[in-house]
């Protein structure tokens, strides 16, 4: 229709994605592969973070919520 052709690209490799290890990082210390929604709510509220790390939290608390709270109420960690 236009004249910008689009290219599918291959999936993201979680393992190498700099973000995800730097999320996954943060819990590397629970023996838990998987926290609760409210879980990640009381890590926010308890660790006080500032700038990234708590936009990170936070948006992955909200898509958590409001996405994969249909199949799982589970946040995967590692």
């Amino acid at each position: 229709m236009g004249p910008t052709d689009l290219v599918e690209k291959k999936k993201a490799n979680k393992k190498k994605d700099v973000v995800v290890q730097e999320f996954r990082n943060r819990f590397e210390h629970t023996d838990t592969k998987r926290l609760s929604p409210l879980q990640l709510m009381r890590y926010v509220l308890d660790t006080h973070d500032h700038g990234r790390p708590f936009f990170m939290n936070f948006l992955i608390l909200y898509f958590s919520l409001l996405g994969e709270t249909t199949t799982s109420n589970k946040v995967n960690v590692r």
